[in-house]
């Protein structure tokens, strides 16, 4: 069984790649009107191919911005380094908008689109967005019976579908425009940076608009600050924000879905 599972890693781990080494085309067996090389190519191409269509699925708008062709070339690059690790391939392509970033800031032909990391950073929250867990229902209960002391100490958990972009172009209109199959609207540039929400909602992923106050909370809440430590950042930082809105309107719009108390989980 071991030899069986290093020849099928040595096969799979051949088609990944450009071209197949000779090791790993002695894997196939000889016969036929096919050659061993032409059928190596077959399974490499499939696993391409298949690669290259999660990646326009996920990023579809992308796709439509810069053409079928050019975003197959874009797609086909980034598969070549970054093949999958797992099999569900709508959880492919995680690491394509900073690919694109980079991919941007080396080629002159596409100084006009620089937007796009941003925008396809957007259609991967959207698109994970449907395939999360769902959130348990929040404990507002228990959450009643902590002490006083422990409100300091809690570390609210934003819902597993939830999550935050800023961006200084109109990715949303952006987004938006691209929808459908009517024709693309006019998007202006805007003068002050974009601050996004994904989260699913009845069973469906959504995009809302938020202010700098939500997303900075949200961005603590997510980097595992506690109530008190953002209660003191606040303070120290002579911030216009109101936890005490905030938040309850996080929990309200289910966003924020639970909560642990030190190492204690209370929800999710």
């Amino acid at each position: 069984m071991p030899e069986l599972q290093a020849t099928q890693r040595k096969f799979w781990s051949s088609i990944k790649h450009r071209k197949a080494d000779a090791a790993a085309i002695e894997l196939v067996r000889e016969g036929g009107k096919i050659s061993r090389e032409r059928r190596m190519d077959i399974y490499r191409t499939t696993m391409r191919e298949a690669h290259v269509r999660a990646l326009a699925t996920t990023y579809a708008c992308c796709e439509k911005i810069l053409g079928e062709r050019y975003f197959r070339q874009l797609a086909t690059e980034f598969y070549y380094g970054n093949p999958a690790t797992h099999q569900d391939l709508n959880r492919y392509g995680q690491a394509f908008p900073d690919f694109m970033r980079e991919f941007i800031e080396h080629h002159a032909e596409l100084a006009e689109y620089p937007y796009l990391a941003d925008l396809a950073r957007l259609e991967w929250l959207y698109e994970q967005a449907y395939y999360t867990r769902e959130d348990a229902a929040f404990d507002f209960r228990a959450l009643a019976m902590l002490d006083e002391d422990d409100y300091r100490k809690l570390h609210f958990v934003l819902g597993a579908s939830v999550a935050t972009l800023k961006s200084d172009y109109p990715v949303y209109e952006l987004w938006r425009a691209h929808q459908g199959q009517g024709g693309t609207k006019e998007v202006t540039a805007i003068d002050e940076p974009q601050y996004l929400c994904v989260a699913r909602e009845e069973f469906k992923p959504r995009i809302h608009r938020i202010d700098h106050a939500f997303q900075w909370v949200m961005n603590k809440i997510d980097q595992g600050c506690a109530f008190g430590e953002l209660e003191t950042l606040v303070e120290q930082e002579s911030m216009r924000i109101s936890l005490q809105a905030i938040i309850p309107e996080l929990i309200a719009r289910k966003w924020i879905c639970g909560y642990q108390v030190a190492s204690v989980a209370a929800s999710k």
